[in-house]
């Protein structure tokens, strides 16, 4: 699962979802948040390519991994995901509406996210102190990948409580990105 592409990707959708359509917001009456939750779903629908190439590469590539019955429940991560993304994105809309320049200090924290997911090697690898590796698979951008691949790669139903993890990151990044969101919807545009 493209999982840091695809946060990296809706969190750059979000630092520019209300200063780039400011007449826009200005010249209708409209729920604002409409604006940031429809980039965050169409950077979900962009991303379905590449998670149907990725599933035929899965399958072509050598070691081939064979559709198993648990690439049934990749649908639940792809949607847990994009809650997680869409909370995100609300949070981050209001937080560079005003200030602009905080999206600098957000693309290195989004790099922080993703290098630290394992993306591109096993958190186990390189770090032995079990503190640091329990604080590092609390990164939501690792649970989403590790549940992506213990469905694809190892054809496993992962335990539920990663599931609930993952769960309590898409729902709480949500409230708290709506609620932040709403605090500040008379603003938007009238700058």
């Amino acid at each position: 699962l493209s999982a840091p592409a695809f946060t990296a990707s809706s969190m750059r959708a979000g630092l520019g979802a209300m200063t780039g359509g400011r007449n826009l917001l200005r010249a209708f009456a409209f729920p604002r948040a409409v604006v940031p939750l429809s980039m965050a779903l169409r950077e979900t629908l962009n991303q379905i390519p590449a998670l149907v190439s990725m599933a035929v590469m899965l399958i072509v590539l050598p070691p081939h991994a064979l559709p198993r019955w648990s690439w049934l429940l990749v649908p639940g991560v792809v949607v847990l995901a994009t809650l997680f993304n869409s909370g995100l994105v609300l949070f981050l809309a209001r937080l560079t509406s005003h200030v602009p320049d905080l999206s600098v200090v957000i693309g290195m924290i989004t790099r922080l996210l993703v290098y630290g997911s394992g993306v591109m090697f096993s958190l186990d690898r390189f770090i032995t102190h079990p503190q640091w590796l329990a604080v590092l698979t609390l990164n939501p951008v690792y649970v989403i990948l590790d549940l992506a691949r213990q469905l694809l790669l190892d054809g496993i139903i992962p335990p539920v409580h990663q599931w609930a993890l993952l769960g309590v990151w898409a729902v709480g990044s949500l409230v708290v990105g709506f609620v932040y969101f709403w605090a500040g919807e008379e603003g938007y545009g009238r700058d």
